[in-house]
């Protein structure tokens, strides 16, 4: 992974363009804690590889990642010994459920506006080799929103919301898509309703959302589809293993395949050329706030 690294870094020195792409970059938001994000973040990204996607999660909920306790395992290094005990970005890659790769939570992103300029160069171009080497790069971030959270989420071209239809919950939701859309206007936001007890409440939280957004800060949000309330979730929470491996065909499985399918419809009608990529947005907001 080094000698990538340092190929690529030659490459931009000299200003060679590369043929392959970055990988899409999800961010996977919620405004709050407890609506369920890390866990449709899991399950999400274990639906995207059964599309023979090759896909890489990452637990980004800085200090308080619980991507491990959701399928019960212990990461060997997290984020943070990339920084603190220079692992590479490779040793970090952990094999998790079903075939997705994933990277566990850690401290080390709090400390990137405080590392020098080369740190944060050999940062973004260590990353970007990882992000090529993927279809899907799904971010669960942290409840919070920091500057290099804000700063990773603004970066990526697509953010889904995951929220549930109590009044407080949206509230959160409509306050962080506004957090975001303040430091990029082209990204598009999509939305799951998780926790729904029918399809008319998820119908009517949407809209009630969506209908604010549109009014205050003139953004459309995508309704990616709803989870009902599943005690086939919670048992697999239990379990610690994820839901969709529990019991594939369950509700709350059901209908995350049915999102999933929806995203990738979305995502097709988005040209994956256009603008500026992942690494180039995320260099140009982390070096002009130190």
């Amino acid at each position: 992974m080094y000698d990538q690294a340092a190929k690529l870094r030659d490459h931009l020195r000299n200003n060679q363009p590369f043929i392959d792409q970055e990988g899409r970059v999800i961010s996977v938001i919620s405004g709050k804690g407890g609506v369920g994000k890390s866990n449709i973040s899991l399950n999400l990204s274990i639906l995207l590889k059964e599309q023979q996607k090759k896909v890489l999660l990452i637990d980004m909920d800085i200090g308080m990642g619980n991507q491990d306790i959701l399928i019960g395992r212990s990461f060997p290094f997290t984020l943070a010994d990339y920084f603190h005990e220079k692992r590479s970005f490779n040793e970090l890659i952990e094999k998790g459920p079903l075939g997705i790769d994933m990277i566990a939570g850690g401290s080390g992103l709090s400390n990137i506006l405080q590392l020098d300029k080369q740190k944060v160069d050999n940062f973004l171009d260590d990353l970007s080799v990882v992000l090529r080497t993927y279809d899907f790069i799904i971010l669960d971030m942290g409840a919070g929103m920091s500057l290099e959270a804000v700063s990773f989420i603004s970066s990526s071209k697509e953010v889904i919301v995951v929220t549930t239809p109590e009044p407080p919950a949206i509230m959160d939701a409509y306050g962080a898509i506004k957090q975001i859309a303040r430091n990029q206007s082209d990204i598009q936001f999509s939305m799951i309703m998780n926790r729904v007890d029918d399809i008319q409440q998820a119908g009517e939280a949407y809209e009630r959302i969506s209908a604010v957004v549109k009014k205050f800060l003139q953004l459309e949000i995508v309704y990616l589809g709803c989870v009902f309330e599943d005690k086939k979730v919670k048992k697999a929470v239990q379990h610690q293993v994820p839901f969709v491996q529990l019991d594939r065909q369950g509700q709350a499985a059901k209908q995350l395949a049915l999102i999933t399918s929806q995203l990738l419809n979305e995502i097709e009608r988005m040209e994956q050329g256009s603008g500026t990529s992942f690494i180039q947005r995320l260099k140009h907001l982390l070096l002009s706030r130190r």
